[in-house]
C-alpha cells in the first residue's frame, strides 16, 4: 500500500482472505480534529433546533442551555455522528469486491495509531 494512502484512509479487512486495504473517506488515524468537526456539526444542529422551537429566544436560560448543549454535542452527539458515518462508509465499501479474492465481506473500519 502506498504510504500516502496509509494516513488518508480508514482500514478495512476482508473477512475471507484477511487482506487489509485502505479505503473510504474517513481518516486512517485517530484524530481529535475529527471529533471537533462532528461536535461542531452536532452543536450547530442543536442551535438550529433550539432556534426553531423557541424563535423569540429563551432568555437567561442560555446560561444553562449553552454549556449543557455543548457537552451533549461533543460527547454523545459526535460519537453518534461518527458511528453513522462509519456505518454508511462500511455499506459503501462492501459493495466493491476485495482486490485480492473478490469477496464483499469486510470488517468495520479501524485505525492505526494516533495522529494530529
Amino acid at each position: 500500500m502506498n504510504p500516502a494512502e496509509q494516513v488518508i484512509r480508514m482500514y478495512y479487512e476482508c473477512k475471507s482472505c484477511h487482506h487489509e486495504e485502505g479505503r473510504g473517506l474517513l481518516p486512517g488515524t485517530t484524530c481529535g480534529l475529527l471529533l471537533s468537526v462532528w461536535g461542531g456539526l452536532c452543536f450547530g444542529f442543536l442551535l438550529a433546533l433550539i432556534g426553531a422551537i423557541w424563535p423569540d429566544g429563551i432568555g437567561w436560560w442560555w446560561l444553562l442551555a449553552g454549556p449543557v448543549g455543548f457537552l451533549f454535542s461533543i460527547v454523545p452527539g459526535s460519537l453518534l455522528l461518527h458511528c453513522v458515518a462509519m456505518f454508511l462508509e462500511w455499506i459503501t465499501i462492501s459493495v466493491f469486491p476485495c482486490k485480492k479474492c473478490g469477496s464483499h465481506r469486510f470488517s468495520f473500519g479501524k485505525t492505526h495509531g494516533f495522529g494530529l
